[in-house]
């Protein structure tokens, strides 16, 4: 290992070591730039297929990493706290949903500024978790991918043949018929399970972290060195896909 690195300080280098080694990652390459894999986690629908995508692709770029032998430390997956207004429009809980925003752009800008991330992929759901994710995102200023989890799926009224999604249920909410009101939910209920039991490999989606990994792209804004003049992009053959 000496002939790749030389520790400057063994205290902080341990920890990385170890953590390489557990993602089967090379420990030589713990001074390398470092990227990440983000979600939105919380009790909501939304977020059903958030530790999937997020587990699917840190496989993916830590096997390209290994094949490619590409000088890139990849760290952890981190997840940000999501709150669910759907669950909890109309109660006084509402108001914890309403700083959702704030609670994800805190989380990933406290990870990507303390572990120096040069390299994003940022796989959001709901409504305000991708907001706060996209302003921290802007804030670092460093390449990323965003992956959405993708719509709820929609389900079909058994009896009529309807199709029941997110707005028909707000619509029903004030039907006087308790059982259409049950029926919508039950029914709605189950499009969402089919859609969260759709696997990476065999998405029922629109997208999945395979087709987004196939289309890999790095986003950035210009950046400006210390000396004033744009940094230059990563190259060509550092990104792709292949």
């Amino acid at each position: 290992m000496s002939d790749r690195f030389v520790s400057g300080n063994p205290g902080r280098d341990v920890q990385r070591v170890g953590t390489a080694r557990f993602l089967g990652q090379d420990p030589q390459k713990i001074h390398q730039p470092v990227w990440a894999v983000t979600g939105n986690l919380g009790d909501s629908q939304c977020y059903l297929g958030v530790s999937e995508k997020v587990q699917a692709i840190q496989a993916a770029l830590g096997a390209r990493i290994r094949r490619d032998d590409l000088p890139v430390r990849l760290i952890p997956p981190a997840y940000t706290l999501g709150v669910s207004d759907g669950q909890l429009n109309g109660t006084d809980r509402m108001r914890f949903s309403l700083i959702g925003r704030e609670l994800a752009n805190d989380a990933i800008d406290a990870h990507l500024h303390a572990n120096d991330v040069q390299g994003l992929i940022a796989v959001v759901a709901c409504d305000k978790p991708p907001v706060g994710t996209l302003a921290a995102v802007l804030e670092r200023n460093v390449p990323a991918v965003f992956l959405s989890d993708g719509s709820i799926k929609p389900g079909t009224d058994p009896v009529t043949g309807e199709r029941i999604d997110l707005v028909t249920a707000f619509q029903c909410a004030g039907d006087l018929d308790a059982a259409r009101r049950t029926q919508v939910a039950l029914t709605r209920a189950r499009g969402r399970e089919a859609a969260a039991a759709c696997s990476p490999t065999t998405p029922c989606r629109r997208s999945s972290p395979w087709s987004a990994w196939s289309r890999f792209t790095w986003w950035r804004r210009p950046r400006t060195t210390r000396a004033g003049s744009p940094s230059s992009p990563p190259s060509s053959s550092t990104v792709s896909s292949r």
